[in-house]
């Protein structure tokens, strides 16, 4: 078995047949690779989905389970894995068709840690059924770097798990598993990943699309869930903060460090952003940027991304770094001329 795609799923019975659709359409054998899903307590007809595939085709697996997080699930969809290279990706995504060979053979060829590719987002006015054409890869050169040395060179990067497949065996070998109690896993999972990965490629072609659906946890609106959500992300940014610190002494390499502490700030800049948006109280952004000053991640200091050099976060940056300035834009937010 070379590949093993790892598939999380609850309630998705309106995503998941193109998502499965995506995954049968690869040009690889389907002695080759087998595709499990773990079903973690749907409660609409995922299951009843999923089985009319596992029916008629042969390298689809199902697991019924009870309510327990998407990341126990994931923990132990690698157990089960079978395949020399795992993939782990969400149930209300889709790949492109006909892609996913290219990034395995590199990966056989080169015995990579981890074979890369873009991802895009996705709507339902995307073309259902995208399919990779022989141009797509035409100016291509293979390039095998280590994984510190693409965090060095992208230092504004995605985090999800969705842009890699990854050796099992090097996977288990640097013992590396997702906190099961916590948002955010992917980033940590991800930065952990690269930097013990010694062989890494990346295909610059978009593969993975990722598909925002109304009732992803990311974009509850509750003021608990908000909560919830802020909590999880000062401990992702404390978490950061120290891999930042056991990386500088790992490695020694000041633009890797530099490169992990605008990934820290980056998040503290955005959560301090999610905080004006949604209406806080100023004693509750003050407390927030007294946290992230402990942590070294206020002032925001590192981050520069593209975003950055437009006039609305320039803006944004402006407030977060002036009490002054956002008290009177928070009174103002409450007059409702502003959002």
């Amino acid at each position: 078995m070379k590949l093993s795609i790892l598939i999380p799923v609850y309630n998705a019975e309106l995503y998941i047949g193109r998502c499965l659709d995506s995954l049968l359409d690869q040009n690889i054998p389907y002695k080759d690779y087998e595709i499990l899903l773990r079903d973690d307590g749907s409660t609409d007809k995922s299951i009843e989905v999923i089985e009319s595939y596992v029916r008629k085709t042969s390298n689809i697996k199902l697991v019924k389970d009870t309510n327990k997080g998407a990341y126990v699930q994931r923990n132990l969809l690698i157990e089960q894995a079978e395949g020399d290279y795992i993939y782990l990706m969400d149930a209300d995504d889709y790949l492109l068709r006909n892609s996913l060979k290219v990034v395995l053979d590199m990966a056989l060829k080169y015995d990579l840690d981890l074979s890369c590719f873009d991802m895009k987002l996705a709507s339902w006015d995307d073309a259902v059924d995208p399919q990779l054409q022989q141009d797509d890869l035409i100016n291509f050169k293979e390039e095998i770097i280590s994984g510190a040395t693409f965090l060095e060179e992208n230092p504004v990067m995605r985090y999800e798990i969705w842009w890699y497949i990854i050796r099992k065996e090097f996977l288990k070998d640097t013992g590396i598993v997702f906190n099961e109690n916590r948002y955010h896993q992917d980033v940590l999972f991800t930065i952990n990943l690269l930097l013990k990965a010694e062989k890494i490629v990346f295909v610059p072609i978009v593969i993975y699309y990722y598909f925002q659906s109304t009732g992803s946890i990311m974009r509850t609106q509750s003021r608990e869930h908000a909560n919830r959500l802020i909590d999880a992300s000062k401990r992702l940014i404390f978490d950061l903060n120290e891999l930042i610190k056991k990386s500088r002494d790992d490695y020694q390499r000041k633009s890797l460090t530099q490169s992990l502490m605008a990934t820290r700030d980056k998040f503290s800049f955005y959560l301090l952003v999610k905080l004006i948006k949604a209406g806080y109280k100023l004693k509750d952004i003050d407390k927030l940027s007294s946290y992230l000053q402990t942590v070294d991640s206020y002032p925001i200091k590192y981050y520069n991304g593209a975003d950055m050099s437009s006039k609305k976060f320039k803006k944004l940056n402006l407030l977060i770094h002036n009490r002054f300035l956002l008290q009177i834009y928070l009174s103002v937010m409450k007059t409702g001329l502003i959002k």
